[in-house]
């Protein structure tokens, strides 16, 4: 969630979870234009600024073939498509402004990895017993 000093309104979470549907359906069938490394995007979440004119998009890119690419690579791929995406999108929504997009990395499986990790380490295991 945005990191804001009051919690979100019942409208921002309506258009969030909106655009996160919107998106992943969008994204179904989106190509996107690096023929080298073919890959999906998972939409885990999707935050909406307080006048519902920014969205941040995070997502976790699914790799078709063994080659990954870097995290930033992929958000400059993103960069890149967002044009087309925001014209996507607009058939999706009745809002009267689509709003910016843009797009970060999700990190929980990565932290939540570590994290798991940590709780295998023996001192920390005998710990917790």
């Amino acid at each position: 969630m945005l990191k804001l000093r009051k919690k979100n309104s019942q409208r921002q979470l309506k258009v969030s979870e909106h655009l996160k549907r919107s998106l992943a359906d969008i994204m179904k069938s989106y190509t996107f234009n690096n023929p080298v490394i073919p890959f999906n995007l998972v939409i885990s979440e999707v935050n909406v600024s307080i006048d519902l004119k920014m969205a941040y998009v995070f997502v976790n890119p699914f790799w078709l073939s063994e080659k990954r690419l870097e995290d930033d690579e992929v958000i400059q791929i993103l960069l890149k498509e967002v044009p087309n995406i925001r014209k996507r999108l607009c058939a999706y929504i009745s809002l009267r402004f689509t709003p910016k997009i843009i797009f970060k990395m999700d990190n929980v499986v990565q932290e939540s990895q570590k994290i798991e990790n940590l709780f295998r380490d023996p001192k920390i295991a005998q710990d917790l017993k």
